[in-house]
């Protein structure tokens, strides 16, 4: 579903791909109406709420810093 480019992302063709993924195949503990009511198959450990190491990590940008951005005034007065 989720990724940096849109023509490769699950999805792109519309909802019926989403649907016809293996993990959504009808495991006869949900539905569709249902599916928020769920067993999910895979809870991954948690540490904390803002737990994320069961990511990768993003490497840092060599982009321009937002300090190398001048305010525009357009605006101002």
């Amino acid at each position: 579903l989720f990724g940096y480019f849109r023509s490769a992302r699950l999805g792109k063709n519309g909802i019926g791909e989403i649907k016809a993924h293996p993990f959504f195949t009808n495991q006869n503990d949900w539905s569709w109406e249902t599916i928020r009511k769920a067993s999910v198959p895979i809870v991954p450990p948690l540490t904390n709420d803002e737990d994320t190491s069961n990511f990768e990590e993003i490497e840092k940008s060599d982009g321009p810093s937002e300090e190398s951005f001048t305010a525009t005034k357009t605006f101002v007065g």
